[in-house]
């Protein structure tokens, strides 16, 4: 715990400059925002201390029937957002997003939104890698005496990998290049993609589930691009193995702190409970306790304790946060959940995984398990248009182009087949359809398009869109948000 602390402390200046150009609104954030450290347990935003999830979860839902008491149905939807968002930046979009959706006209839009907030930067993530934890555990003491050889291990894994990396983005602005320029159709995974998408498209009721947006680029942007591409590719180059040097241990501290939320850390530590034998029984027996699954059950409380009110739950993960909501939809699937305090059913509706981070096989895992199992439920899968996902330029061009769900199939991951790729992307999604097949009637996928008439155009501008409204899931809704 003590090393987290000081992880805290680096991270102290960024939180302090945030603070200073942003304004915090205690109110609202206590009435939406349920805030989760790095460990999987729940604090107070604005004093740091811990937090009971019982108490906070409950004066949100008690605000939400206060919000909501003149509608016939209470419309509860989480929103878990993903990697490289600080507490700072977690708390900033929470706090946007909240006025935009209580602003909202439409009856059939209007959601009490309930924020989770993690830890996920990229600076505070790759600390955590670097200082804090050896495989998967915590090392205060052999995390800072080993960081060196970490530090010089990485670098040279960035230097070796380079040829690689150079020819799958050389391979990669070639085919895009290409595809946008003249039309070629060269490459594999798309001209795949396309053909499962133009069979879909045949079928009337199908065609009604699916959609992705057109590109409107032309030969002479595209020009421009690659001869910006290759203006900037001496620093590309450096910047690509920086990348990999420091992005792959920042995407491993990421995932270490997703993984805490619903299972939290000193679930598995029965150490840190004490010596006593009963102690040390209920921690090797006790359900889910991470602050995400505390709130899970505190919902199912207040909900059972109303039984003539109805509700509704709505699911939006986006990116990293798909992979926490996969977790609970395993245990709320699973035969574990009739042991807890969940004795019946939570009523989610909707699903909504926004580019998704998770890979294709735990999609398909934890999802369609579970709307299987509930028929009232559904899922909606969204996406980047395939050449924006591909081309999305940061850093004015000057990093690997594409966008966080490419880095994660072509620089910090090795898929050992197609279902270890990441379902967020059209192009890996298409392909795997038919392992969402029993759950078809009730999925919808929905691709946005490039430039122009479309947003998002980037990983990160889900989060900017009206995501709780049905028509931004709805294939046959706008394109333009």
């Amino acid at each position: 715990m003590a090393a987290h602390k000081l992880s805290a402390w680096l991270v102290l200046p960024c939180v302090l400059s945030w603070s200073a150009c942003t304004s915090y609104d205690g109110p609202l954030v206590r009435a939406h925002v349920l805030a989760i450290d790095s460990d999987g347990r729940a604090y107070d935003p604005e004093s740091g201390h811990p937090e009971a999830v019982a108490e906070r979860v409950e004066h949100m839902l008690q605000q939400a029937d206060t919000t909501l008491g003149k509608e016939p149905v209470r419309r509860l939807l989480i929103h878990v957002h993903g990697g490289l968002n600080d507490a700072a930046a977690s708390l900033a979009t929470a706090q946007r997003a909240s006025r935009r959706m209580l602003e909202e006209a439409d009856p059939a839009d209007r959601h009490y939104p309930l924020f989770v907030t993690w830890p996920s930067g990229f600076y505070e993530s790759w600390t955590d890698y670097l200082l804090f934890v050896r495989q998967g555990r915590h090392a205060p003491v052999a995390g800072p005496l080993t960081a060196p050889i970490y530090l010089v291990s990485d670098a040279g894994s960035a230097v070796a990998d380079l040829p690689f990396n150079l020819l799958w983005q050389f391979e990669s602005d070639i085919q895009v290049g290409g595809k946008v320029a003249f039309d070629w159709d060269f490459m594999r995974m798309w001209n795949a993609a396309d053909l499962v998408y133009e069979t879909l498209e045949s079928d009337p009721v199908v065609r009604k589930q699916i959609r992705r947006g057109d590109y409107r680029r032309g030969f002479w942007t595209q020009a421009g691009r690659c001869v910006w591409y290759w203006t900037t590719l001496a620093p590309a180059i450096a910047m690509s193995m920086g990348l990999e040097w420091l992005g792959e241990g920042s995407w491993e501290g990421m995932l270490h702190r997703a993984n805490n939320l619903f299972h939290a850390y000193d679930e598995f530590d029965v150490m840190t409970v004490g010596e006593g034998s009963a102690e040390v029984k209920a921690a090797v027996t006790t359900q889910p306790t991470g602050a995400f699954a505390e709130l899970l059950y505190a919902l199912a409380d207040h909900i059972a304790r109303h039984p003539d009110v109805r509700y509704e739950i709505r699911l939006v993960g986006h990116s990293m946060g798909a992979i926490i909501l996969n977790d609970a939809l395993r245990f709320l699937h699973s035969e574990d959940v009739c042991r807890c305090r969940i004795r019946s059913p939570l009523p989610i509706r909707d699903i909504v995984y926004m580019a998704p981070a998770c890979t294709i096989a735990e999609a398909a895992q934890s999802v369609v398990p579970f709307v299987e199992a509930h028929p009232e439920s559904s899922f909606h899968l969204l996406t980047l248009h395939p050449l924006a996902e591909a081309e999305e330029v940061n850093a004015f061009g000057l990093v690997p182009r594409g966008s966080l769900l490419e880095w994660i199939d072509n620089f910090f991951t090795r898929p050992t087949g197609p279902q270890e790729r990441r379902l967020g992307k059209w192009v890996n999604a298409l392909q795997a359809l038919h392992l969402f097949r029993s759950i078809q009637s009730r999925m919808t996928v929905k691709a946005f398009g490039v430039e122009g008439d479309s947003k998002p155009q980037q990983h990160g501008d889900f989060n900017l869109c009206p995501f709780w409204r049905r028509s931004f899931w709805d294939p046959d809704g706008p394109l333009l948000w």
